[in-house]
């Protein structure tokens, strides 16, 4: 028995780490993750097999940081044995991992007995530690999961976050993916007997990560593999949900991969449902800002549901728009989104060409004042070969809302495309025009910057966006989700009833080709997506900003009368539309 409470406990040396660290104590959440990566589950596992294990944990725990002192732990215990792979999406990353390890061995001196003498390998991305047994495997390296890893041997592998989005995002990438992790069987040291005795069991296996796809490998490791799977998620679930933490494997047994502790937590206290798991971490605020980014990307990175119900698989909601009878110039200084109580302001008027039970709003409370927008774009998707329409979106922006007065979409000549893009840019006096890049690089530009210069000489910068990156039905519910579900962006009547757009981005999933045509919601998400800046500005304090300023306006010209006398009242409007009544003197 282990007298030594350090090398005893993995728990009581990630203490001695994050104080080494000026860190905060560990979290509930993050002792009870270094307590599962030490003694897997209660049940076992087979020595000449060795653990095989996913930890599923929600961005911004420190699964990371916890790995780094798990290795290091592992090295106390046994530095003559211990030969530790650490593998990552990329080189880069695991060679981080390495590094903060050796900067926490090279500065801890409860470690000093393990660094490296002058004889030994001692690189950014491997090091051998001291008592370690001559091997061609050093004591700690790293590799990218797509490296050279073949012929390196193990007696612990760590898999840091090698499930990323851009090796995640399609069918293909995901099997290569899988066919990379197959090599680990191969790497593993079996198990050692002396005279049918167990000497030592064979190599771990530890993944640590958050799923990146609803087809996580994460998942199919624990359904074809029959790995055990560790998850906490960043709120207690639902009791409802709690079916979304099973897994069935291939051999048709249900497994349970929700953290022990998230269960007893919960049959103990019913009241954290849905409470933050780790609020030290991440209280109240922080998970609602996060939130705000997306139901289905909240679910996926945080909630670690893979599973998607009709309503994750189609997340863009009419009832989720502002609609309201734009005006081209001005906008209201505040508006609320919400349903009267008496549901006065359900627009039953309105078609509803989405699912099943969506409707559209007019606005809760309107501000009576009104200001001028502080900038407007209009987007253009130029239409490619087939029947595809060249789409535009007019986007104007107030205090962190945006109004899209206009949607239009044109399918016959290039040339009457130019026309009435032209018109509408005149019409509402934009201040910018961008061109989705799928053409050739100024081909448009050129055929159309002509046009708008008959049509509306003074005109405006015309360029291309660089926005359009990565797969299109991704990104265009990656912009518009988060400001719908903040309920940021208000639409024209006119708007609301395009039957063809409401139906596109009622309709828009993130699976490849989910939409026969996307042209309008498309020219929307270009539009929202060059001011996704301006949306960090909040509303109330943004108008709050407007009142202070035109109060300090009234009081320099107060101060200013009183310095000259009264004679007689003039009228005088301030810039942003403020009248002010002046003595003249």
């Amino acid at each position: 028995m282990n007298t030594d409470p350090i090398a005893a406990d993995f728990r009581n040396f990630l203490f001695l780490i994050w104080q080494h660290l000026n860190l905060p104590e560990p979290t509930n959440a993050q002792y009870e993750i270094a307590g599962f990566m030490q003694h897997g589950y209660p049940e076992g596992y087979d020595p000449k097999i060795g653990r095989n294990d996913v930890v599923r944990a929600f961005r911004g725990v420190g699964k990371s940081y916890i790995a780094a002192a798990y290795s290091l732990w592992c090295l106390y215990r046994d530095p003559k044995n211990e030969k530790i792979l650490i593998v990552s999406a990329s080189s880069v990353k695991a060679k981080e991992f390495v590094s903060q390890a050796k900067g926490i061995l090279m500065t801890f001196d409860l470690l000093r007995f393990l660094r490296p003498q002058e004889d030994q390998r001692n690189s950014f991305d491997r090091f051998d530690v001291r008592q370690a047994s001559l091997s061609q495997s050093p004591s700690l390296k790293a590799a990218g999961i797509t490296g050279q890893i073949t012929g390196s041997r193990a007696t612990r592998i760590i898999a840091d976050d090698i499930e990323i989005e851009g090796n995640a995002r399609t069918e293909a990438a995901r099997e290569t993916l899988m066919r990379a992790v197959s090599e680990f069987e191969a790497i593993k040291v079996p198990a050692h007997y002396e005279q049918d005795e167990l000497i030592r069991p064979a190599a771990d296996v530890l993944f640590l990560g958050t799923p990146q796809t609803e087809e996580s490998i994460y998942n199919r490791l624990v359904r074809e593999r029959n790995y055990s799977s560790f998850c906490v998620p960043a709120r207690y679930p639902k009791i409802d949900k709690l079916d979304v933490y099973k897994i069935q494997r291939d051999d048709a047994l249900t497994v349970d991969v929700l953290a022990p502790f998230i269960t007893k937590s919960i049959e103990k206290d019913p009241s954290l449902i849905n409470k933050p798991v780790d609020p030290t971490r991440f209280g109240e605020d922080d998970l609602i800002s996060r939130e705000a980014k997306g139901k289905a990307f909240f679910g996926l990175q945080y909630m670690l549901d893979t599973t998607l119900s009709d309503a994750d698989r189609y997340p863009l909601k009419q009832n989720d728009l502002i609609v309201l009878s734009i005006n081209a110039h001005k906008a209201p200084v505040t508006i609320q989104w919400g349903m009267d109580t008496d549901k006065r302001n359900v627009r039953h008027d309105i078609p509803n060409v989405g699912f099943t039970g969506d409707f559209c709003m007019g606005p809760l409370f309107v501000d009576k004042d009104y200001r001028e927008y502080t900038g407007s774009v209009l987007f253009v998707d130029p239409s490619g070969r087939g029947a595809d329409e060249t789409a535009w979106s007019i986007v104007k922006t107030l205090n962190g809302v945006l109004y899209v007065c206009k949607i239009g979409g044109h399918s016959g000549s290039v040339n009457d495309s130019y026309l009435k893009i032209a018109r509408d840019a005149k019409h509402y006096g934009v201040n910018l025009i961008q061109i989705e890049p799928n053409f050739a690089p100024g081909v448009w530009i050129n055929g159309f910057q002509p046009v708008l210069a008959r049509v509306w000489p003074k005109g405006c910068t015309v360029e291309e966006a660089s926005w359009a990156k990565g797969r299109k039905e991704q990104r265009i519910i990656d912009t518009l989700e988060p400001v719908m579900n903040t309920h940021r962006l208000v639409v024209d009547e006119s708007v609301a009833r395009d039957q063809t757009f409401v139906y596109q981005m009622t309709h828009i999933t993130r699976e490849r080709a989910s939409l026969r045509h996307d042209d309008r919601v498309d020219s929307l998400a270009g539009a929202v997506s060059y001011f996704q800046r301006v949306l960090e500005m909040d509303m109330a304090e943004s108008a709050k900003a407007i009142h202070e300023m035109e109060l300090e306006e009234m009081l320099e010209d107060f101060l200013e009368t009183a310095r000259s006398g009264p004679l007689a009242i003039r009228q005088k409007s301030r810039n942003k539309g403020t009248e002010v009544y002046q003595w003249r003197t």
